[in-house]
């Protein structure tokens, strides 16, 4: 990891030589000053919690999809058992393992989401697909708030703006313009997007 930090250093630094057109002298300077302290590393923690996420939110995706291509095929019981022990473990691993709390609950949310959606898929109601989303932000809102980190939040924000676009889009027509009688559900979803990202902001 140093040598490819070193390497992009090097690589930036005559990149920045090239444009500018710097001296031999100027250029030697400017490597020196760089290089004086070495190059920055990366915090093993930091990179250990950033593979961790990226490793659960392959795995919630690669569950999501899995029972997406599969649902039709499949008898219904597995699945249901499947996706409620997959539920189920993410979240009693994230309240057992703390060093592991936010990737594993990251893959319970992206689970519930699956399970959500086979339960819609199967069991079609006829609700708008907008149902889907509001439910699931509505059930792992509780998650977020115990779990505290922004990486939930951000993956709960796009369930919510989602439920949000997805119920006003049931107000317009083919060609996309909005009908004469939906301007109360405009300006409420527009309400409740700001109220959304205002409440997800950081206080000035």
């Amino acid at each position: 990891m140093r040598n490819l930090i070193m390497l992009s250093l090097r690589l930036a630094l005559l990149d920045l030589a090239t444009r500018h057109r710097l001296t031999p002298d100027t250029y030697t300077t400017l490597a020196q000053f760089t290089f004086k302290r070495g190059a920055p590393t990366v915090p093993s923690l930091s990179l250990r919690r950033a593979t961790g996420m990226l490793a659960m939110l392959l795995c919630g995706l690669g569950v999501i999809f899995f029972f997406a291509a599969n649902w039709l095929t499949r008898s219904p019981i597995p699945m249901f058992v499947g996706l409620q022990a997959a539920v189920l473990g993410a979240l009693l691993g994230a309240y057992r393992f703390r060093p592991l709390r936010v990737p594993l609950a990251l893959l319970g949310f992206l689970a519930t989401g699956a399970l959500l959606a086979y339960f819609g898929q199967h069991y079609q109601s006829g609700s708008g697909p907008w149902r889907l989303f509001a439910i699931w932000a509505g059930l792992s809102l509780p998650l977020a708030f115990a779990c505290r980190s922004d990486v939930l939040w951000s993956a709960w924000s796009v369930v919510a703006i989602t439920a949000i676009s997805t119920w006003i889009q049931g107000f317009t027509q083919r060609n996309f313009s909005f009908r004469e009688d939906s301007l109360g559900e405009q300006l409420l979803a527009i309400l409740l997007a700001c109220v959304l990202c205002a409440l997800l902001s950081r206080p000035i």
